[in-house]
């Protein structure tokens, strides 16, 4: 397997004479061992196909019992996320962000939530996994944004017009050119400005657009869209980099508050860094008084997390202040 795999990694010219490299992942089955026949040889081949790629590029796997129970979910997820839109499965959770020193809600988070008669309530980061991998993730999360504009009229009309609206979108969605000018059309279509609305954007993803001038996310914030960085000092390591980076909002992983206390010294200097550069803190994961004020002493001031607040659809909200 491994001589195939080498052979096929072998890079070779284009009529041009550019090299093109290849990879391969090879999935391995038995007979009889484990199928008596074609089909579901093929099914169990396929299934380790896919676990090698798990484990990276150039790799082969053999089947194992019950891989092909994951690739089957993947086929089930799949198959039922191309028709959720269309069957009214998708909704939409919004988790409040606060601002501590007033007690305000200042803005909120978009959770894309998936609910299927037959597979029930589906994680959403499995979603967003399966989003990607079939080509649907432009898709879902153009409805996201369309949805999350609309109802953002809703929440400027029953707690105040300095709400905005935050929503989460992928690498591969980013890099599409034609982004810009749907999130444009829809400010439009709803009457919004563009600082009503964040793109929040993972450190990756925005580091591999730094210096693409004519991306997407460059464009947008040069007219006015507000860029976050999601889940900082999780992934790269950015600090060099930050300075460069087009966002105005950089929200601190919930990891900093495994053991806050040993934390302190570090969210201080994420803190006066971030300060130096004008860009807003906001930390996640917020479960206790005392985290909250903890950190508010620390200079975060914009917090989101249980403490303040679970991710409740539209209606939770509209009971909630139309009440009051």
């Amino acid at each position: 397997m491994n001589q195939i795999i080498e052979s096929i990694s072998m890079p070779y010219l284009d009529t041009q004479q550019n090299p093109i490299l290849l990879s391969a992942s090879i999935g391995l089955s038995h007979f009889p061992d484990n199928a008596n026949d074609i089909e579901h040889l093929i099914m169990c081949a396929d299934a380790a196909m896919y676990e090698a790629k798990k484990s990276g590029k150039k790799r082969w796997n053999e089947y194992q019992f019950c891989m092909e129970k994951s690739l089957k979910r993947l086929s089930d997820l799949a198959q039922n996320l191309s028709l959720a839109e269309r069957n009214n499965e998708l909704s939409l959770h919004y988790q409040p962000i606060i601002d501590i020193t007033t007690d305000q809600i200042t803005s909120f988070e978009a959770l894309l939530r998936w609910y299927n008669p037959d597979l029930g309530n589906t994680n959403p980061q499995e979603v967003i996994d399966v989003a990607e991998k079939t080509g649907l993730i432009r898709d879902i999360e153009n409805w996201v944004l369309n949805r999350a504009l609309k109802d953002l009229l809703t929440f400027k009309q029953i707690i105040g017009q300095h709400i905005t609206m935050a929503v989460n979108i992928s690498g591969l969605h980013i890099s599409e050119p034609n982004l810009g000018n749907y999130v444009f059309s829809l400010l439009k279509r709803y009457n919004l400005q563009p600082a009503d609305l964040t793109i929040e954007l993972t450190e990756s993803v925005l580091l591999t657009y730094i210096d693409a001038a004519e991306s997407p996310a460059n464009q947008m914030t040069k007219q006015g869209i507000k860029l976050s960085i999601d889940d900082f000092g999780t992934g790269y390591s950015s600090l060099a980099y930050l300075h460069a980076i087009p966002a105005s909002v950089v929200k601190v992983d919930r990891a900093f508050l495994n053991q806050t206390e040993n934390n302190t010294v570090a969210l201080e200097c994420i803190q006066t860094l971030l300060s130096s550069l004008n860009m807003k803190s906001l930390i996640e994961g917020i479960e206790t008084k005392g985290q909250a004020s903890l950190l508010h002493s620390l200079g975060f001031n914009l917090q989101q997390g249980y403490f303040h607040g679970r991710p409740e659809p539209l209606d939770y909200y509209l009971s909630e202040f139309l009440t009051k």
